[in-house]
């Protein structure tokens, strides 16, 4: 993934980040073991992922820029400039002009710096037509430009999550809300060989356990716990591990 990223690498939560990296790692490396030990992946192609400490020398590469909302003693590369701020977080913009112009009146009189997402060119365009016939300073950028104007509302295609705003250094980003794009109902597989009840399940059935994965069905066996008897589903797993389940 970072071959095709040639902008800028941001690492929000770098803790978070590190912590999910080793975890994922760790289990990619015990399935990994397993395969090789069954012969089903071999040396030179048991690389899926990279490990942390080559993370890092990507964050060094491509000169990360760490965002923690907490202060940090220390970060996992060496760090070249410190810096904190306040972020007020705002909300996506509903695409009103109405609204648009009343947010952004205040910001104008106190010579703010703005970024406006708005959504496709064509609609950028417009918008930044209209906010001129308003009275605003504002420009259409097909991309972002390398340095922004002060005082200046610049209007660029596409749209984030949501906008913020950072009073120290005067600068708002307001971005047009994610509209017209449905999310795509996957339609559920009808199985015609699925599975209704545990009777039609036979010893050395694979099954798929929502916990510990692929296992092998060895049948319901009746364990007495606590002096009272329960039934209990047996499933074989990797390595010799066994899990009962109700």
């Amino acid at each position: 993934m970072f071959d095709y990223c040639n902008g800028l690498l941001a690492v929000c939560d770098s803790v978070k980040v590190k912590e999910k990296c080793n975890n994922a790692n760790r289990l990619l490396q015990e399935d990994m073991k397993w395969l090789v030990e069954q012969g089903s992946l071999c040396k030179g192609l048991d690389r899926y992922t990279v490990d942390f400490d080559t993370l890092t020398e990507i964050y060094t590469e491509k000169k990360a820029l760490y965002l923690d909302s907490m202060p940090r003693g220390s970060f996992d590369t060496p760090v070249g400039h410190l810096s904190d701020f306040r972020l007020q977080a705002l909300g996506v913009w509903s695409g009103t002009m109405a609204q648009l112009t009343e947010e952004l009146r205040p910001l104008a009189e106190k010579k703010y710096t703005v970024c406006l997402l708005a959504g496709t060119e064509r609609a950028g365009r417009a918008l930044a037509t209209d906010l001129q016939s308003e009275g605003f300073s504002a420009e259409f950028y097909p991309r972002l430009p390398e340095q922004f104007q002060t005082g200046t509302v610049h209007v660029c295609p596409g749209s984030l999550s949501g906008g913020v705003q950072i009073s120290d250094i005067r600068f708002a980003l307001f971005t047009h809300a994610r509209t017209g794009q449905s999310k795509k109902k996957h339609k559920r597989a009808r199985g015609k060989n699925a599975i209704h009840s545990l009777d039609e399940l036979q010893k050395g059935d694979y099954i798929v356990h929502n916990v510990h994965g692929i296992g092998v069905f060895e049948g319901i066996h009746s364990l007495e716990l606590s002096g009272v008897k329960k039934n209990y589903i047996k499933i074989s797993a990797a390595k010799g591990d066994v899990c009962m389940c109700r």
